[in-house]
This record gives structure tokens, C-alpha cells and sequence, in this order.
């Protein structure tokens, strides 16, 4: 009788160890691995890795994929039909763009990422992900812990750094330190802001994300600073409501939020005007007053100019896959407006851009009715990495760069009705 405690002891060990290890192997972390290999490949942490990190994290997310597929059976999520039917459209559009394009070299290349790397990047959660809470929260901590692994780098090259400059780590360049703390950053807040959680687990989240904010400021990426700030607002604004005329209903965390809001400011204020500001705040100033010739935001600010008068040419097919560096009479070799709009119109027009902004927009679709989103967490953590990564996308990388936004709008496939 005495011995029976034991066993069960052992075995319920054995069981945990058993899934945490099936957790570290699961698609969710390979997939996770997947979507940041392209930033954090360089890293010498992964130097012992004898074949591209990205090639071999696709190759193993993909047969992980089919393993799961085979067993489960093939059961897409009703929410990513629409967006599987739109993003193949595009992506196969992008392929058939080769036919015209005046790239000879850097289209090709372009042509495969698309075709292969960030097709599966929105294919993947859509089919495997997306239809299971389990996967949806596995791969959401996987993420999470990236995030810390990455600010926890960060944290530890600032302290040793005797002034404001760029701080890449893990072979990466600040845009995608940046990029991969601010997703963390959402999944944090959307933790803190999360009634059935334990008051201190929503406290522990609520510290996390204001470490994260912070590692923003000094790391120098303002793109992903303000796209994790415009996406911190999202839980702001849907706290708000007019349910008749003359009433305003607000939920309960509205006021932290705002005390957090008047905090962050005053934050932000206190060390932009000291005398030693991080660097995001220097390269934010930077932008607000210098127009001098040659600075980045010059020097963006002629693309786009040149890139409107080049889709003006061809505004319904656009030029063809990889066009925009030969128009713009650089090299056959990569580069980009930093725009995925603008990138969009020139290479592919009007009918790039209607298959893909149809794409986004049956996948925030799927968020809906919007009278109950700002109840479910879920829905609003979605709409948050959303606005975060499409904010990215406005402002810097190409579609290639970008496919953590690719890969949001097929988690989005969770939000639908009956996909959960």
C-alpha cells in the first residue's frame, strides 16, 4: 500500500518530463525557430549548426507538419480557407510576375523566398496552429521566451556599453532585436491585462512588459518601438465603448492602462531630456528635426517618391518580382523601398495589393463580432501582434523580412467561430 504513492509519484515525473520534452520538440518550437532564423541565424551561439539555420528549421517544421497532419488528418480551420485561398493567389501572382520583370538575378532569389519561405509562413499556423488552443498557447510562450532570451542579451550588452549606440545581439540587427522583443512585449501586456490569471502572475507579466519596453529604448530601432507602442493601444481603445447615445461603458483595466500611459510618457520624457537618452530616443529626435540631405528619413522619403512615380507606370500589373532595385538603377541584387505597400505596388500593382490587402483582411475578419472582441484575450492579442508587425512592414524589411507579419495573419485563423 505504501509503495502505490511512490509509483505514482514516478510515473506523474515521468509523464511531465515526457511532455516537456515533447513540448521542446513540437512543431510550435521548431516553427518558432523557423520564424526568427532569418534575423538570428548569424548568432555564434549557432554556429555549430552545419547547414543554414532557415533551410534546416523549414525542412522541420515541414515534416513535423506532415507527421501531424497524417496522424490528426487534414483539418484546416474554417477561418483559414480565405486566407489560405488569398495568400496562395498572391504568392503564386508573385511566382507568375517573373514572366515580365526586368531582374534577371534578384528576382529569381526573391521569387523563391516568396514561393517557399514565406508562403509556409502563413500556411503553417493556419493549418497546424490555428486549430487547437494548445498549439496556439504553445507557440505563443515559445515566442515569449524568445523575446526574453533576446532582452536578456540586450540587458546584458547595455550594461556594459559607456554610451547611447546600436545594440545587435545573437547575430541579428537592432530591426530584428527590436522585432522580436516587441512581440514579446504584446504577449506580455495581453498576460497583464488578463482577468483569470492570478493577480500575481498579471503582475509578474505587467513588470516583464515594462523590461521589454524599456530594452526598446536602448537597442535603436524606432520602427519596432513604435510599432509596439501603436499596438500597446489596441486593449486601450477597445476598452472603449458607446453602447447608446450619451453613455460610455469602459472595462475595469482602463485606468491602469491610462495610469501605465501617463507613466510611460513621463518615462520617456525624463530620459529623452537627460543627459544621456537611449538611443531610440536620440534616432527619434533625430527624425522630428533633421532634413538634412543624406539621413535615412531623406533619403526613404526619395524612394517613396520614386516608388509612386514607378507603380504610375504599370499601376495595374506592376513591374515584376525583385524590379524595384533595377528601376531604381541599382544593382541586380537585393534591396527594397522599406514599404511593403509601396514594394507591393511596384513590383505587382493594383492586383498584388488587392490580393494581398485581401488576405489581411479576411484574416482580421476572423477577430470578429467586434462587440465581444475586447472580452477574449485571445482575439486581442491576435489584433495586437497584427498591428505591431504590419506597422513593421510600413516602415522597414520587405516581404521576405516580414514574415512574422505572414505567419500573425494565419494565427488569425483562431479567431473565427468554431476554429477553436
Amino acid at each position: 500500500m505504501t509503495a502505490r504513492p511512490d509509483r505514482d509519484l514516478v510515473r506523474g515525473s515521468t509523464s511531465g518530463l515526457v511532455r516537456g520534452l515533447a513540448a521542446i520538440f513540437s512543431f510550435e518550437a521548431i516553427f518558432a525557430a523557423f520564424i526568427n532564423a532569418g534575423h538570428f541565424k548569424g548568432a555564434p551561439e549557432f554556429a555549430w549548426v552545419p547547414v543554414d539555420l532557415t533551410a534546416l528549421t523549414f525542412a522541420l517544421s515541414v515534416l513535423a507538419a506532415l507527421v501531424i497532419l497524417g496522424t490528426r488528418g487534414l483539418r484546416v480551420p474554417r477561418g483559414a480557407l480565405p486566407i489560405l485561398a488569398f495568400g496562395l493567389a498572391f504568392v503564386l501572382y508573385v511566382v507568375a510576375s517573373l514572366m515580365w520583370t526586368p531582374s534577371r538575378v534578384y528576382g529569381l532569389q526573391k521569387a523563391e523566398f516568396v514561393g517557399v519561405l514565406t508562403l509556409w509562413a502563413f500556411v503553417g499556423p493556419a493549418v497546424v496552429i490555428a486549430g487547437e488552443t494548445r498549439r496556439m498557447r504553445r507557440f505563443l510562450v515559445f515566442l515569449l521566451a524568445f523575446a526574453v532570451w533576446v532582452g536578456i542579451d540586450v540587458a546584458e550588452r547595455y550594461a556594459h556599453t559607456s554610451g547611447p549606440s546600436f545594440i545587435p545581439v545573437l547575430g541579428s540587427t537592432y530591426l530584428g532585436v527590436g522585432r522580436a522583443i516587441g512581440v514579446g512585449s504584446a504577449i506580455a501586456l495581453t498576460g497583464a491585462l488578463a482577468r483569470r490569471l492570478h493577480p500575481l502572475a498579471r503582475a509578474a507579466a505587467a513588470l516583464l512588459y515594462a523590461v521589454l519596453l524599456y530594452l526598446l529604448l536602448v537597442v535603436g530601432g524606432r520602427g519596432p518601438f513604435l510599432a509596439t507602442l501603436i499596438a500597446s493601444l489596441v486593449p486601450l481603445v477597445l476598452a472603449i465603448r458607446l453602447p447608446a447615445p450619451g453613455v460610455l461603458a469602459v472595462r475595469r483595466y482602463l485606468p491602469w492602462m491610462l495610469a501605465a500611459l501617463v507613466v510611460v510618457a513621463a518615462s520617456v520624457t525624463v530620459l529623452a531630456t537627460g543627459p544621456n537618452p537611449p538611443q531610440t530616443l536620440r534616432r527619434l529626435e533625430f527624425a522630428g528635426s533633421a532634413a538634412m540631405g543624406g539621413s535615412s528619413v531623406a533619403t526613404r522619403s526619395s524612394w517613396d517618391f520614386s516608388s509612386l512615380r514607378l507603380w504610375s507606370q504599370r499601376p495595374l500589373v506592376g513591374h515584376g518580382v525583385g524590379s524595384w532595385p533595377v528601376l531604381m538603377g541599382f544593382t541586380d541584387a537585393r534591396a527594397y523601398t522599406h514599404d511593403i505597400v509601396l514594394e507591393v505596388l511596384v513590383e505587382y500593382g493594383a492586383i498584388g495589393l488587392l490580393l494581398l490587402g485581401g488576405m489581411f483582411v479576411t484574416a482580421v475578419g476572423n477577430l470578429g463580432p467586434w462587440r465581444s472582441l475586447r472580452f477574449d484575450a485571445w482575439r486581442v492579442l491576435l489584433l495586437m501582434l497584427f498591428v505591431n508587425t504590419l506597422v513593421n512592414a510600413l516602415i522597414s524589411g520587405d516581404l521576405s523580412d516580414n514574415r512574422m507579419l505572414f505567419t500573425v495573419a494565419g494565427m488569425m485563423a483562431f479567431g473565427a467561430r468554431g476554429s477553436r
